[in-house]
């Protein structure tokens, strides 16, 4: 499931993705546990559903 896409411009249109892909797996797992990683400059998100 890739929804961050690499030819994003810039790190603040990560970072808008990053919460919409957020918000959207808050609301399709509300009963799973969800830890989300990532490292400092926005380039490799992983997300762990328990």
């Amino acid at each position: 499931l890739n929804i961050i896409k690499n030819e994003e411009k810039g790190s603040i249109g990560r970072k808008f993705s990053l919460v919409k892909m957020f918000l959207a797996l808050m609301f399709l797992s509300t009963g799973n546990k969800i830890t989300l990683s990532q490292d400092e400059d926005f380039q490799n998100i992983s997300i762990n559903i328990k």
